[in-house]
């Protein structure tokens, strides 16, 4: 009986003694959906929290923004919303680069949508 079953998984211990075959990783197919769902949701995700720090946060642009409205110090709620358009550019770009780093084998046409 052991001999039976010791012929019955010689060849799934031969594949896994050998090793199966090496491909190079690349990246999967639904990284530019990734990519593009990150970039979409930045906004989104920016205004929800600005919101909720409006709300009921005790530190944050939202609660600086309404410090600032409450003082009437439209320099101070302008500055506030200066920084968060900054930071929202800047990651903007970086997740650009990325974009543009992992489909340089793409033609520049496909990569500019």
């Amino acid at each position: 009986m052991l001999n039976a079953i010791s012929q019955a998984t010689a060849p799934m211990r031969k594949l896994m003694t050998r090793g199966f075959p090496r491909t190079p990783c690349r990246a999967p197919a639904i990284l530019p959906d990734i990519l593009t769902a990150w970039k979409v949701n930045l906004g989104n995700a920016s205004r929800v929290v600005v919101v909720a720090e409006l709300v009921g946060a005790t530190g944050g642009v939202g609660y600086q923004l309404l410090q600032q409205q409450q003082l009437f110090d439209m320099a101070g709620a302008l500055a506030w919303t200066l920084q968060l358009v900054f930071f929202v550019l800047i990651v903007q770009g970086a997740l650009t680069l990325i974009e543009n780093t992992a489909f340089r084998y793409r033609a520049v046409s496909e990569r500019a949508l």
